[in-house]
């Protein structure tokens, strides 16, 4: 496996850090990408349904699952604020995919991603205005016509993001995008519009994105991918490789030098990959295993390629990872061990793809079981990791609406789901 090396202005000598093994071709290439679609001026495919009403939670008691009805008790409350309706691509609805919730000035918006379920290949971009929190709007919809956009990421100053996915003509792509400063795409609704393509060579899909200092770390590939270190200040170029198979995500617990960053290897033994950002992996890089990582699925031989997320809070010392089928663990990336596992009694018939978590709560969006919210526990560091039991789940009765992500902002829950269900933006009543 070639080490992954970060290239960096050394404190004391100003020496770059090169890789030990030299590559005989390049990893990226690029080229433009003008096959999209603008919408906009209320000429969207998305629309927004605004509900405002108390959403059947239900809550896990014991073995028995109890409806909550009462609105005496503000523990037992939640809104569906809105429900965002998946745009169309060629007579097609798409899935939402994964949302990123960013504050620039006094402006909120949150940008989600789309793809196509199955072989066919088609995405959007739908960035929301959320800063009235109760009526939401579309600000932009992009479409694009053979793109899978399966996850973004936001530069930490604003003004640029990156989309990532897979191209049915060139693979794994991150896609630039522009932004303006109120966090806007910047792009004219029914003009024609090109943006900057950088495809990673002989991968199929790009899974995750996160910003780590100067680099992008691009998690993409189930096979001859791994993680990618690209250094979009020195014009996106390859600082470095760590091959593994299954690539699943990134996650990090801050984006500047030092920090650190996590990638996600699914499979039969998934393990978690650590880096300190801006550090020779081959000194800093440990790998903590985590057990087989695999979904309940109709086809076995798809049982390795289903969703999967990693999330860390800034300055935290755990990442909370979804492990399909086996339901979700905490990893302390110190200690390099496993200290929260979810109870059996989480899943039914459904695996979780994505997780995040706050001061208070753990999310789940586990599949075709829909939302499930965990109280966080006091991490204890005994033989054992600590079991986590569900609190409240809640699903919809629609097929085609599996949850595929979620992530917290404040007191608002985003439920990314399939083509039926949409987004969901869910408020939570209490503390």
């Amino acid at each position: 496996m070639k080490n992954l090396i970060y290239f960096l202005l050394l404190i004391f000598g100003g020496v770059l850090v090169a890789s030990c093994e030299k590559q005989e071709d390049p990893v990226v290439s690029f080229g433009e990408y003008s096959d999209i679609v603008v919408n906009g001026e209320g000429e969207f495919s998305s629309s927004i349904n605004y509900q405002g009403v108390e959403v059947p939670f239900t809550q896990y008691y014991d073995d028995t699952q109890v409806q909550l009805k009462s609105v005496k008790v503000s523990i037992e409350n939640f809104l569906l604020e809105s429900t965002v309706n998946s745009p169309v691509i060629n007579g097609e609805m798409l899935s939402a995919s994964y949302v990123k919730v960013f504050k620039v000035n006094s402006e909120v918006k949150a940008y989600v991603t789309y793809n196509l379920s199955g072989s066919a290949h088609g995405g959007a971009l739908v960035v929301l205005d959320l800063t009235d929190s109760e009526n939401p709007s579309i600000v932009n919809e992009i479409l694009f016509n053979d793109i899978d956009i399966n996850v973004c990421e936001v530069y930490h100053a604003g003004k640029l993001m990156w989309l990532g996915g897979s191209s049915f003509k060139k693979g794994a792509v991150i896609i630039p995008v522009e932004l303006d400063n109120k966090g806007d795409v910047v792009a004219d609704s029914g003009s024609a519009l090109t943006l900057d393509i950088i495809t990673i060579k002989n991968v199929a899909s790009v899974n995750g994105i996160k910003e780590a200092g100067d680099w992008l770390m691009v998690t993409a590939g189930n096979s001859g991918g791994g993680t990618f270190a690209l250094n979009f200040k020195k014009g996106y170029r390859d600082d470095g490789t760590d091959y593994f198979s299954n690539a699943k995500f990134s996650a990090t617990n801050g984006y500047t030098m030092g920090k650190f960053h996590v990638s996600l290897e699914g499979g039969k033994d998934a393990k978690l990959h650590v880096y300190r950002i801006g550090v020779n992996d081959t000194e800093n890089e440990t790998v903590i295993s985590l057990g087989s990582l695999y979904h309940n699925v109709a086809n076995e031989a798809d049982m390795y390629s289903g969703k999967a997320t990693c999330f860390m809070e800034n300055d935290s010392r755990y990442c909370y990872v979804s492990m399909g089928a086996s339901g979700f663990v905490a990893v302390d990336i110190f200690e390099q061990m496993v200290v929260l596992q979810s109870s059996p009694k989480l899943l039914n018939h459904g695996n979780t793809n994505g997780i995040s978590v706050d001061d208070e709560y753990i999310y789940l969006a586990n599949g075709a079981d829909g939302l499930v919210v965990c109280k966080k526990p006091t991490i204890t560091y005994g033989e054992d990791p600590v079991i986590v039991e569900p609190l409240y789940v809640w699903d919809e009765d629609i097929e085609d609406a599996s949850a595929n992500y979620v992530t917290v902002q404040d007191e608002y829950i985003f439920v990314a789901k399939g083509t039926q269900g949409g987004l969901k933006i869910i408020k939570r009543l209490f503390e």
